[in-house]
Order: structure tokens, then sequence, then C-alpha cells
């Protein structure tokens, strides 16, 4: 369960699929909640249980994984 780590993408208005941070108002700090992801990754799991949008049921990880490195770029 990632609950309130990460958010669906789709309660972005993104397409549902993948990840994206929670906005400013669940958050007292965006850039050490996102930080924090990176420990997530030092588990395995294959689906990503969100409270707000759609979960991720497959390839979670590999997606967390993808967005944590898209994140951390310039």
């Amino acid at each position: 369960m990632l609950g309130d780590a990460v958010f669906g993408s789709d309660a972005r208005g993104l397409p549902e699929g993948y990840f994206v941070l929670p906005t400013a108002v669940y958050s007292e700090d965006l850039t050490r909640a996102d930080e924090s992801l990176e420990r997530l990754l030092n588990y395995g799991f294959e689906a990503g249980l969100v409270s707000y949008g759609s979960s991720v049921l497959s390839g979670a990880r590999d997606k967390l994984e993808a967005f944590v490195e898209f994140a951390g770029k310039p």
C-alpha cells in the first residue's frame, strides 16, 4: 500500500496506470516527500495501492522507479 505517498495519475487528469506526487495540500514538505519515495524502491511489489486516483495493479515498482528517476532530473 503506497497510500498517500503518491496518487494515481488519473487523480490529476492524466491517463491512469502511473503515479504522480500529491499536491502540496497533502504534504508539509514536498521535497522531503519526493525524496522518501526512493525508500519504497527497497521493497519488491507488483501492485501499488493508492488512496487517491486509480491504483496501479501491474508493474507498479518499475513505474514508481521510473517516476523517481524522472522527478530527480533537473
